[in-house]
C-alpha cells in the first residue's frame, strides 16, 4: 500500500519547482546559497523509510533545518516527530502551499524549543 502511494506521490511531486531528487548535503548547499530566510526544498529522504519518504530542508536565521515529512496511518502528512495534536495536511503539496502563507515553527534539534518561524517563500532552481 505505502509503496504504491509513494510512487504516485513522487511522479506528482516532480512537477513542482520546490521538489528535487537530491541528497541532504546538496539540499543544504542550495538553500544556503540562496541565503534567504524561508528558502526551502522538498527532497527524497534517504533514511526515513516508508513512513517518512521525504524531507523538508529549510533555511532560516543562518541555520538549516531538515524536517521529516511523515505519512501517517490515516494517510495524512505531518512534519517532524509524532506529537499530540499535531498539524496534518492532506498532501505534501498542501503542506508546502499552506506554509507559503502561514509561518512554520522551526525547533532546534530534538527539543521542542522554538528556534524561529518562517514562511516557505523561495526555492533553488532545478
Amino acid at each position: 500500500k505505502t509503496t504504491t502511494s509513494s510512487v504516485s506521490l513522487v511522479s506528482h511531486l516532480s512537477t513542482y519547482p520546490w521538489y528535487q531528487s537530491i541528497d541532504r548535503r546538496r539540499a543544504e548547499q542550495l538553500v544556503k546559497q540562496l541565503n534567504q530566510d524561508g528558502s526551502f526544498v522538498v527532497r527524497d529522504s534517504k533514511h526515513g523509510g516508508a513512513d517518512s519518504p521525504y524531507t523538508l530542508t529549510v533555511y532560516n536565521n543562518n541555520k538549516v533545518f531538515n524536517i521529516n515529512i511523515r505519512l501517517r496511518p490515516d494517510c495524512k502528512i505531518a512534519l517532524g516527530k509524532e506529537k499530540l495534536e499535531e498539524m496534518t495536511y492532506p498532501s505534501v503539496v498542501a503542506m508546502a502551499e499552506y506554509h507559503q502563507l502561514e509561518p512554520l515553527k522551526l525547533t532546534a534539534g530534538g527539543t521542542a524549543t522554538e528556534h524561529s518561524k518562517t514562511t516557505l517563500n523561495c526555492w533553488p532552481n532545478k
